[in-house]
């Protein structure tokens, strides 16, 4: 704020040079004026060249975020379409059969691991939301303890929504 304060007066008094008033006083100093010129224009340009910088590199974090997003979305899609093809697989299994009881403790569902990685990256922390980052972590912590107490159909329940954030 301090060096766009400073950069605007400096315009307003090289805005001075261009004032026939001030012409006398100009060609008496013009040395002084000329590099006071070329003062504001480096520092004008310096500036906007700053600017330039910071936005792009806060775009560039903008999209490393979206990937991030995408990447943990198909986590959750991937370990969720895996679940369900293993709950199909046991409901096709006849009742009497004796791999139905053990049949998660052999086959536990998958957890996608990369969420917990994800949540823990600092920049996502900077770019989400509060309130996002907080049902995350609120979704995160009951598929954790889905996986926990060996309820296959709640964590099958849980991933679904972790994708519609």
């Amino acid at each position: 704020m301090l060096y766009i304060i400073l950069t605007i007066l400096l315009c307003f008094l090289g805005v001075f040079t261009f004032i026939p008033k001030f012409k006398s006083v100009i060609e008496r100093y013009s040395v002084g004026i000329n590099f006071f010129l070329t003062l504001v224009a480096t520092l004008v340009g310096v500036l906007l060249a700053i600017s330039i910088t910071n936005y792009e590199a806060k775009q560039k974090e903008k999209q490393d975020v979206i990937k991030l997003l995408q990447s943990s979305i198909s986590s959750v899609e991937t370990c969720y379409e895996y679940s369900e093809e293993l709950i199909e697989y046991f409901n096709k299994l006849p009742k009497e059969d004796e791999l139905k009881a053990e049949f998660f403790l052999k086959n536990p569902p998958p957890y996608p691991e990369y969420l917990d990685t994800f949540l823990m990256q600092n920049i996502v922390s900077k770019n989400l939301s509060g309130t996002t980052l907080s049902d995350l972590n609120e979704y995160l912590i009951n598929l954790k303890r889905s996986r926990t107490y060996n309820a296959p159909r709640i964590q099958i329940i849980s991933a679904p929504l972790l994708v519609k954030w």
